[in-house]
This record gives C-alpha cells, sequence and structure tokens, in this order.
C-alpha cells in the first residue's frame, strides 16, 4: 500500500512537471520596462504581461507581440492591433478611420500637448494630470508635456491653464521618419493613408498606386514573384495576411506609421495584462 502511494506521488509530480513545461511552452510571462514606452499609460512600466504564443487569433483592439522591421530579429514590441487584413485605413487630424468609420480610442491612449499654466508647474500639478514625458519651451509657464486623453477635459479649467493644445502635424506636409519616405506620399504621424490592408489571396496589379508601398515593406515571402497575364498585365499575390500596429502612446511610438504593415509570421504572441 504505502509502495503504491509513493508511486502514485511521483507519477503525479511527473504529470505536474510535465504540465507545467507545456504551459511555459504555451505561455511567456515578460515585463514592460521602458518608461517612456509606446505603450504608457495603458501598460506601465513593470507591468507584468502574459504573452500566447500559439493559437493566435487576431482580434482589433488586442495587444500582441510582434517582432520589429528594420530591427535586429530578436527585438519586439508589444503593441495594440488597430487595422485587420482587408481594411481600409486611414489617420486624419490624429482620429483612426476603419474602412471610413472613426475608430474609438483605448483608454490609455495619450497625446502630447502644448499648454500655458498659471504658475510654474510643480510636481503636485503633474500627478493630478496624469502628465509625464514633459519640457518646458518658450513663453514663462509654457510646456510641452504628454498626458492620457481622459483628462482632457479638465485642461480647460482657466483656473489653472492660460491656454491648452493638442500637438497635431499638417495635413500633406511628409515626415520622414513615416514609412515609407517616399515623395510619392506626403504622410506623417497624424495624418497617414488612406492605405488599404492586403489579406492573403489578394492580387497586386502593376497600376496600383500602393504597389511601392507594399513592396517597400521589410516582411519577407509576403508577395509571389510577379507573374502575367495573357494580357501583359503584370500582377503578384499576397501570400499571408498582413496588420496595422500602432501604440496607445501616439505621438511618441513607433509602430506601423514609422516600418509599414507587419506579416502574420512576424506577430509572436497575444499579451494579456497579467497582475
Amino acid at each position: 500500500m504505502v509502495f503504491k502511494f509513493s508511486k502514485f506521488k511521483k507519477i503525479r509530480s511527473l504529470s505536474l512537471s510535465v504540465f507545467a513545461v507545456l504551459l511555459s511552452f504555451y505561455f511567456l510571462i515578460s515585463s514592460q520596462k521602458d518608461e517612456n514606452s509606446d505603450m504608457r499609460t495603458s501598460i506601465e512600466p513593470g507591468r507584468k504581461l502574459l504573452i500566447k504564443r500559439f493559437w493566435i487569433e487576431k482580434q482589433r483592439m488586442h495587444l500582441y507581440k510582434y517582432k520589429i522591421p528594420f530591427a535586429d530579429i530578436s527585438e519586439e514590441t508589444v503593441q495594440r492591433l488597430i487595422g485587420l487584413p482587408g481594411d481600409t485605413i486611414e489617420i486624419r487630424d490624429k482620429v483612426v478611420l476603419i474602412n471610413g468609420i472613426p475608430l474609438d480610442d483605448p483608454e490609455g491612449v495619450c497625446y502630447n500637448f502644448n499648454f500655458q499654466l498659471k504658475r510654474p508647474a510643480d510636481s503636485a500639478l503633474i500627478t493630478s494630470f496624469g502628465m509625464f514625458n514633459g519640457k518646458a519651451i518658450c513663453l514663462e509657464n509654457e510646456y510641452c508635456f504628454t498626458i492620457p486623453q481622459r483628462y482632457e477635459h479638465v485642461l480647460t479649467d482657466d483656473s489653472v491653464f492660460v491656454f491648452f493644445e493638442r500637438k497635431t502635424d499638417s495635413p500633406n506636409r511628409r515626415d520622414t521618419s513615416c514609412f515609407p519616405n517616399d515623395s510619392q506620399w506626403n504622410w506623417n504621424m497624424d495624418f497617414y493613408g488612406p492605405l488599404y490592408i492586403p489579406k492573403k489571396g489578394d492580387t497586386l496589379w502593376d497600376e496600383d498606386p500602393l504597389l511601392n508601398y507594399y513592396l517597400k515593406i521589410n516582411c519577407p515571402n509576403v508577395f509571389s514573384i510577379a507573374a502575367w497575364t495573357n494580357t501583359k498585365r503584370r500582377y503578384r499575390i499576397v501570400q499571408m495576411d498582413l496588420y496595422f500596429f500602432m501604440g496607445d502612446n501616439r505621438d511618441n511610438a513607433n509602430d506601423s506609421r514609422n516600418w509599414g504593415l507587419i506579416s502574420n509570421e512576424f506577430i509572436t504572441g497575444k499579451a494579456y495584462l497579467f497582475d
């Protein structure tokens, strides 16, 4: 009887060990380290993330971990999935449009604001308005800070503020930090697109006005080798789905506005807040 009980304990211990190994293979726990990260304040520094690494369903507005194009292959980031295959995305005066319909901002989204105070900024005021990543600028008591959008309604308090404005780029001004940095598209972080996001099986013709954009995407094996129809029209077939990601720290994030669309192969996990 003692022998059987001891054997049962060994089997149970082995089973639990195997389960733990399988669970760690399926999930990965990581943490957000960068104080001015692409996802602050949705994911605060040090916040634990649970990364699901297999059977990853793709859902708009959910968080995913992916490899960064144009970077070392080991460099990854966690951001929000905004555009799905088959969508047309456009950013107009910071407002994200999906197929022409404005997309609600996530709760933690942040923007940069210029403002002037009636007194010098102190730590209590900065904390009360959730401000971070700031600096003094031209006028007396004038500042630029990143502020969560949920505080925007209190910035109208004329007992504190002389004026405030959300920093916004100009339409048709080409930002060289934006993908694909081509004079064909005068896009910037606040005015981007419209951009159709190809899905697997789509046909891209040579006359497509966005073809050069797609061919500059730094994800391998996205398109088939060019072929010709009987009427001498050249085309390529999209081999895998593509996605558009954005950071919630909108004015300071590096995301698909900077490095273009992300292929399915570059997405390494779905992220969940862990603690």
